[in-house]
């Protein structure tokens, strides 16, 4: 069976949102630039920090002594929805198509707060994290909902974190370039970043030792030995391959896509 690949990393969202009803986009995943990888962006966090001086201030509701489940929601409610507010609005859009609304949360100035933190990601998934697909997107908008839009010395930045996964999906070999490298003492480049290549074939076919790098620069020593008549197959890496002989050498092979 085909082996699958997985390669994971790390991407973070910090973006300052400008006072707009047009959707500013957040993130969206990035594929790389061949047909043979697919990628996603779990979405692990996200949260809005907001700090506005062009609000009046809301007040904190007096609770019932002793509290009451249904009294604390219900005055937590209206003064998130009724009070003097700035709505953001997080949206969501695929293949470039219109934004939808997804998820949208109160920008107040409370008292004695001088900023608010509030987590998104909570109300976009019930999980540990929100997957989006390729040519998938999430934005963010203000809606004037009675009280205008944020002055432009507000400050209401996003922050978030997402593990991109690129699936490397198995490919099968259609053709072979044979290729000869002449090496006479100095470190080559062999075959340059190239992602259509599935395998490239090594074989010292001279009489001294080859070392091989994954990288630009080989050096003897580090990497790869060739021993005279020696074979090496790079496989499942699409970067650079250099190469130096101990001498004068001899390589030949061939690259697969």
């Amino acid at each position: 069976m085909p082996v699958v690949n997985t390669i994971t990393k790390i991407h973070n969202i910090v973006q300052r949102l400008s006072p707009t009803t047009e959707p500013q986009l957040i993130y969206t995943p990035i594929p790389w630039e061949n047909s043979y990888t697919n990628v996603r962006g779990l979405l692990k966090t996200l949260l809005a920090r907001s700090e506005v001086k062009s609000l009046e201030t809301v007040t904190i509701p007096d609770f019932e002594q002793p509290p009451s489940q249904a009294d604390r929601y219900l005055k937590v409610r209206d003064l998130t929805w009724t009070q003097p507010r700035y709505q953001l609005d997080i949206c969501m859009r695929k293949e470039d198509g219109p934004w939808f609304e997804f998820v949208s949360v109160s920008i107040q100035n409370h008292q004695s707060l001088p900023y608010m933190n509030q987590a998104l990601l909570e109300y976009m998934s019930d999980g540990l994290a929100f997957a989006m697909a390729e040519e998938t997107a999430i934005g963010a908008k203000f809606k004037d909902v009675g009280y205008g839009l944020p002055d432009t010395s507000d400050v209401i930045t996003v922050f978030g974190e997402v593990h991109e996964e690129l699936i490397l999906q198995p490919r099968l070999i259609t053709s072979c370039t044979p290729l000869t490298w002449n090496l006479s003492g100095g470190s080559s480049v062999i075959s340059g970043e190239n992602l259509d290549r599935v395998q490239l074939l090594l074989v010292n076919a001279g009489d001294t030792n080859i070392w091989v790098s994954r990288s630009e620069t080989a050096e003897i020593g580090k990497g790869a030995i060739l021993l005279p008549g020696g074979s090496f197959t790079v496989q499942d890496y699409y970067g650079p391959v250099a190469a130096i002989a101990e001498g004068s050498g001899l390589l030949t092979g061939e690259a697969c896509s």
